[in-house]
């Protein structure tokens, strides 16, 4: 029992164990163990032509999935709500008052997020400007001497 415990003990040490180790994780296979390929981590960056490595504008994955979300909150809370009118409490809403709301929150926040995220962009691209011109200064300087 402790020899298989043992076995197991090791195979998740193997797995889990630091990519700096050296050697690539393994992975189960069909009836043996197979050496896994490594993950591209950078394939959306292009670098085509000969051209310096940019990044796409954003993340799509990120915003699909956050797009999602909100879809899947929209219907919940509209469904949660259709039916409040029945009830003598809420009488005097329309069905799709929560829903009008929830909306109006949401375009408030993805405004928010546009100027926050516009702000970031902006910062950093005066940061690099201040780098470049940095970096041409001590250039011209190098050359002058």
């Amino acid at each position: 029992m402790s020899a298989v415990f043992a076995d197991v003990w090791q195979s998740w040490r193997e797995r889990l164990a630091a990519p700096s180790a050296g050697k690539p994780p393994k992975v189960a296979g069909r009836g043996s163990r197979a050496v896994a390929e490594p993950i591209p981590v950078r394939e959306w960056i292009s670098v085509e032509h000969g051209q310096p490595a940019r990044l796409l504008g954003f993340d799509r994955t990120l915003v699909c999935v956050v797009v999602a979300l909100l879809a899947l909150g929209l219907v919940m809370v509209y469904s949660a709500s259709v039916a409040l009118p029945d009830n003598p409490k809420f009488a005097r809403y329309t069905p799709t008052y929560f829903l009008s709301r929830h909306v109006m929150f949401m375009a408030i926040a993805v405004v928010a997020a546009l100027v926050a995220g516009g702000a970031v962009v902006a910062s950093r691209l005066r940061a690099a400007r201040a780098d470049k011109n940095d970096l041409t200064r001590e250039a011209e300087k190098a050359l002058a001497h």
